[in-house]
């Protein structure tokens, strides 16, 4: 799968709650908006960090993925990923 076919399926899933995902710049760091309800949700970080960056980082030739907006606390980045098990390298 390629970087807009994951963000579009991603987006898929978003929209079950009125939000979305919008892929602004494709490549290997690409960039991506969260829109709808999922533009100013607290939880989107979590989201970000759980679900939209390490499915954009299983595609072939992507190293990172920026969110304008979206920041998580290296210390936060760190138990989201003792949390989901993903204790490779930080971003």
């Amino acid at each position: 799968m390629n970087v807009p076919d994951t963000v579009e399926a991603l987006s898929r899933m978003m929209r079950g709650h009125g939000g979305g995902l919008e892929l602004v710049a494709d490549g290997a760091v690409p960039t991506v908006r969260y829109t709808g309800m999922c533009a100013g949700c607290p939880g989107r970080p979590a989201c970000h960090e759980g679900l939209v960056a390490p499915a954009l980082l299983a595609v072939p030739g992507v190293r990172d993925v920026d969110a304008p907006g979206t920041r998580v606390d290296p210390a936060a980045r760190a138990r989201l990923q003792q949390f989901t098990g993903d204790e490779g390298e930080p971003r």
